[in-house]
């Protein structure tokens, strides 16, 4: 539970009241619709009940409904196949067509928003990716490795960038609010979130930097974007591999500073609907013994345990170098099984180099495994044997480990899980696992393999194998719109046309808003997904769907109670012989679970002893609130018919709710929130800008959490 008390700027006496809904609002969200109906073409990947079956892509062609409530797929009709069909599946759900809408402008009559696919376009709906491992502070560094294998590149490239997202006025990264954040960070993880989207996905796995305004922000503008995130705080403390500009400054400072990011998130989205933190050990040699224990603790701490990812034997050098540092540890993996990491909820990234001992280990912990081959090919680390993973039992989905990564595509991802695969079968390494001379070719990955990895297989991996990755019934509804465009029936002859026999010279023809599929007409709608796959990109996601917006609102609102004083303001205006005294409360629902007192005094400054002139105390949850949402509080003052200078101070006290049946389990991290401001009453005084006087702007908050 949030408790935020807000400051505003000023608003003159009594007359006040209609400016005031007017420029504030009264806080209404805008009338949702209880269902979307999607229309068209579904394509999404069966679900698998073994690890011996193989990926089987599923098209389904008709209408899928989804509630706001919950943004879940409710039920489809797959015999909707025209608009007549269409009409009588609207009848049969009891709509009519003034309950429809195609369009965002709904009003209170509005029943149904209806999405479509288009066939004339080969458009289709498709789940959303899921990129199970990404570095969002290094998105400035795609394209850039030089010659240097991973160790190298981390010192020349990554941690010099990952540096600068901390704050010259916080050395010692003590502060937390978003805003404190570099501009420079800000625009990154814009552009990151930006970016992902745009390439379909509707999910990612970010590790951030050590510094936590810079972290809460990627957090708000993944939050702010709608995109489902898991944002963790890089911790390392190993001075003696992390260089002296980029580490934290001992293994309590980090596991502070990491829950600090976690207070954050849980507070900016208190019921997980879309953010949610994760603990990030970067991989061991940065870490020392004592930090990678007590982030096993802080995971186990929470209940559900936190998720937690990290990396694990990308390269022979790095396992060479984790063999050193921890001589008691029998594997790389073992080092962190010991630190209680290897959970149910951890996501390891690459595990090029994992023995079958493990891989074993792996697999009996529950622990998932992101596979990055854009990564490891552009950094030489290795080919990562994928399906002696899957066929052991592991569960596997894809990353794009942006930067060593150079796309944010998971398309791209996807296509380099096919390339590796193909050349694995020619590596000794590989022949040495399986004990065969030559490739049989069960190594290698289909197409309907890699595009399962990156969605089933990395809902699996982020543990919502249930929620997103496909289109069942009773599933989140996380989907993009790809369209591959439409086939040109042209009957003109290229010898026809202008500039051939260069009488014109050379005819360049680009690539369409569709980018580079090509489609002749001839495909198969199986042959038309390998085109995509191989060849599609960003020009092909025509939209993405997640959480309904009044949903997205809502995994935040339930716990946040704002209290905002309306009037006065810090300003002057002319007295009054009844003043108004107005606060707002938004959420006024959850008031009660609270047991909020709030207080208020005014006192005349300079004039004696500046003895209170009014006083005030209000046990606000023995209000009867109405259901206007913010809840207008209204007080008056006969004292301020005169001249001079005032303070107003009030305060807002409220209970441990633990400490009673109300709300079992819940504490704050403080009791009472204090605010105070000056206003002065003079005689002639015009009147203010009210508009201005409630921008949000002007606004100084405050925030105590539970």
């Amino acid at each position: 539970m949030i408790l935020k008390v807000a400051s505003f700027s000023v608003l003159p006496a009594l007359w006040w009241l209609l400016a005031l809904l007017n420029a504030c609002g009264t806080g209404a969200n805008a009338t949702a619709y209880p269902y979307t109906v999607y229309r068209g073409t579904f394509i999404h990947l069966a679900r698998l009940n073994s690890s011996s079956a193989k990926p089987e892509l599923v098209r389904k062609q008709g209408a899928l409904w989804v509630s706001s409530e919950d943004g879940r797929i409710k039920g489809y009709d797959w015999q909707v196949r025209d608009d007549f069909s269409f009409q009588s599946f609207l009848s049969r759900h009891g709509w009519t067509d003034a309950d429809v809408t195609a369009n965002d402008n709904a009003n209170a009559s509005t029943k149904v928003k209806v999405v479509e696919s288009v066939d004339e376009r080969n458009e289709f709906f498709f789940p959303g990716f899921i990129d199970t491992h990404i570095h969002a502070p290094q998105f400035p560094n795609i394209g850039l490795f030089g010659s240097a294998g991973l160790l190298d590149w981390l010192n020349e490239y990554t941690f010099p960038l990952e540096a600068s997202f901390g704050s010259k006025s916080d050395p010692n990264n003590q502060k937390t609010d978003p805003k404190d954040a570099p501009s420079e960070a800000l625009r990154v993880y814009d552009q990151v979130v930006a970016r992902t989207l745009a390439h379909g996905t509707t999910c990612a796995s970010y590790f951030a930097t050590i510094h936590v305004p810079a972290t809460n922000a990627l957090a708000a503008i993944c939050h702010s974007r709608g995109q489902r995130a898991f944002i963790g705080r890089v911790c390392m403390d190993n001075r003696d591999q992390c260089p002296p500009y980029y580490v934290d400054q001992s293994a309590d400072e980090g596991l502070n500073a990491t829950m600090s990011t976690i207070d954050y998130i849980r507070a900016l989205d208190p019921k997980g609907a879309l953010i949610n933190p994760i603990i990030t050990p970067r991989f061991a040699p940065s870490c020392s013994i004592h930090s990678l224990d007590g982030l096993g603790k802080l995971a186990a701490s929470y209940n559900p345990p936190l998720h937690i990812q990290t990396h694990i034997s990308e390269t022979t050098e790095e396992v060479d170098l984790v063999h050193q540092l921890f001589p008691e540890a029998t594997s790389y993996a073992d080092v962190y099984d010991k630190a209680h990491l290897l959970t149910s909820r951890t996501i390891l990234a690459h595990g090029v180099h994992l023995t079958h001992d493990e891989r074993t280990l792996i697999r009996e912990r529950g622990s998932k495994v992101s596979h990055c081959p854009a990564s490891n090919s552009a950094l030489g680390s290795g080919l990562a044997p994928v399906r002696i993973m899957l066929d052991e039992g592991l569960t596997v989905g894809l990353g794009t480990d942006v930067s060593g990564g150079y796309s944010p595509s998971m398309l791209e991802a996807a296509r380099q899980a096919c390339l590796v695969s193909r050349l694995l079968g020619y590596s000794t390494e590989f022949q040495a696992m399986t004990g065969n001379s030559s490739s049989t070719g069960h190594e290698k990955l289909s197409v309907e393999d890699s595009l399962y990895l990156a969605t089933r297989g990395g809902a699996a991996v982020v543990d919502m194998a249930d929620d997103i990755g496909g289109f069942d019934k009773g599933m989140i509804w996380d989907a993009q719109l790809i369209e591959l465009g439409a086939v040109k029936n042209s009957t003109e002859s290229p010898f026809d046309a202008a500039g051939v026999n260069g009488s014109a010279g050379r005819i360049i023809v680009k690539s369409g808003p569709v980018g580079n599929v090509n489609l002749f007409g001839n495909e198969t709608w199986q042959e038309q997904i390998q085109k995509w796959m191989w060849s599609g990109d960003d020009r092909n996601v025509k939209n993405v769907h997640g959480l309904p917006s009044s949903l997205l609102a809502a995994s935040s609102a339930p716990g946040v109670v704002e209290v905002d004083l309306i009037f006065p303001r810090n300003d002057t205006f002319a007295p009054s012989k009844l003043t108004p005294i107005v606060f707002a409360i938004q959420n006024p629902s959850l008031v009660q679970s609270l047991n909020p007192v709030l207080s208020w005094n005014i006192e005349q400054r300079g004039v004696g002893a500046n003895d209170s002139i009014n006083t005030s105390d209000l046990d606000l949850s023995s209000i009867n609130y109405s259901s206007s949402d913010p809840y207008f509080l209204y007080e008056s003052t006969s004292h301020l018919d005169t001249e001079g200078v005032f303070q107003f101070a009030w305060t807002i006290e409220y209970s441990n709710c633990s400490q009673d049946a109300r709300t079992d389990g819940v504490a704050f991290t403080c009791n009472s929130i204090h605010h105070s401001l000056y206003f002065t009453t003079k005689n002639s005084t015009s009147q203010p800008d009210l508009v201005a006087a409630t921008d949000d702007d002007t606004c100084a908050h405050s925030l105590c959490q539970a």
